[in-house]
């Protein structure tokens, strides 16, 4: 025997699966004629996650998807077969809790809310509390044409110019992904003041490229030079060795006095120093061409990844605007449709729209509806609120 309070026929409401439900079971004592309620079967059941409830000696019961004549028939047969039972237990289901409604879009508090038996679209707007209107300083509601339109000519001059900026972050970082840059750039945003930003970038980044590329030029001829002074000391300190080595074989003869031995090694000794410090001033040159070389390699990547950087935090601030500029449109229109202005003021056509998603016949349904359709148990409106734009002033 199956119970709804609600309202809704039991043979065509079907459990959806957030439902509470209010159990009660018993059977007819013919030896002291007394109808036995079993206590302990009795209770309220939530629906456990997979579908089902847990029922003393019946077990999981499957109810997703079942009418409550459909779930007591399963309790009273399972109950009858496992005590050994000559006749069906009296077994009564009721829905003590239905499952609730979801309400979302442009609606003031969009959430879940409790079913009621009789609700329609318009009944769960209102307790969404209608449609979304923008607060004031004051906490009252904002229902003027004139300053929400100023907002949304405000966020729509914003936005239009994060995109301008976005196109222009966009097309250096694909600039910045070649090899090298093209002699000439053209802008691919119709913003004057973004192509002029583009422009001074690039030339920004010639300039580097060209400062580079002299310095290189410039630390290679100096190793060169350093290299043949190098090449010039290495001979002049092979002649000092050898002028050395001949003072030093006069003096064993004593042809040759101590004084001009020790003038030999002290030359040698200076062009021993002098030919260091050209090695040294080489490797300097070395070092600082290697990364005179590193910059030029990496200078692209470097600007790249700083305008991505830039890029990612542009398109940040559009989303955000552009969020702001939806919900302004959804105030305008939410003034429009509640008639709390002058309809003579604008051309403006606001037109709402109301969907229920609902799970049926094993599969998820949208519905379009009008606020004098039904809700059930278990459904999720989607209200939006189609408006043309009020002309810029």
């Amino acid at each position: 025997m199956a119970f709804l309070g609600s309202g809704l026929a039991a043979e065509q409401y079907r459990l959806s699966g957030g439902e509470t439900l209010e159990l009660r079971a018993g059977a007819w004592d013919a030896r002291n004629k007394t109808f036995a309620n079993w206590d302990g079967v009795a209770g309220s059941y939530k629906m456990a996650p997979d579908g089902n409830i847990y029922v003393p000696i019946a077990g999981a019961v499957e109810v997703v998807g079942k009418t409550l004549d459909e779930v007591a028939d399963t309790i009273a047969s399972r109950m009858q077969r496992i005590v050994g039972l000559t006749e069906l237990p009296a077994v009564s289901v009721e829905i003590s809790r239905y499952a609730p409604v979801f309400v979302g879009g442009a609606v003031t508090a969009p959430g879940q809310f409790d079913f009621t038996p009789g609700m329609t679209v318009e009944k769960a707007l209102a307790i969404a509390g209608g449609f979304y209107r923008l607060p004031n300083e004051d906490g009252t509601r904002q229902t003027s044409l004139t300053k929400i339109t100023g907002e949304i000519n405000q966020l729509r001059g914003t936005a239009a110019g994060l995109a301008e900026q976005q196109k222009r972050l966009e097309q250096e970082v694909q600039l910045y992904s070649a090899e090298e840059l093209p002699d000439s750039v053209e802008s691919e945003s119709s913003d004057p003041v973004q192509a002029k930003i583009l422009s001074v970038n690039i030339k920004v980044i010639k300039a580097e490229i060209q400062s580079l590329k002299d310095l290189r030029v410039l630390l290679t001829e100096k190793i060169s030079q350093l290299s043949e002074e190098i090449v010039l000391r290495d001979k002049q300190i092979e002649l000092a060795r050898q002028d050395l080595a001949s003072m030093e074989h006069l003096k064993d003869k004593g042809l040759a006095v101590t004084t001009r031995v020790s003038a030999a090694n002290t030359a040698l000794n200076d062009l021993e120093a002098k030919r260091l410090q050209l090695e040294v001033a080489r490797l300097d040159a070395q070092q600082r061409l290697n990364l005179a070389l590193r910059d030029a390699a990496t200078l692209f990547d470097k600007a790249r990844g700083e305008k991505l950087s830039e890029l990612m935090e542009v398109k940040s601030k559009r989303f955000d605007v552009e969020a702001r500029l939806d919900l302004a449109h959804k105030v305008y229109a939410e003034a429009l449709a509640t008639n709390s202005v002058d309809a003579t003021e604008t051309e403006t056509i606001v037109t709402p729209s109301y969907r229920i998603s609902r799970f049926e016949n094993g599969e998820m349904q949208s519905l379009n509806v009008d606020l004098n359709a039904f809700m059930r148990p278990g459904d999720s409106l989607t209200i939006t609120l189609a408006v043309s734009e009020p002309a810029s002033r």
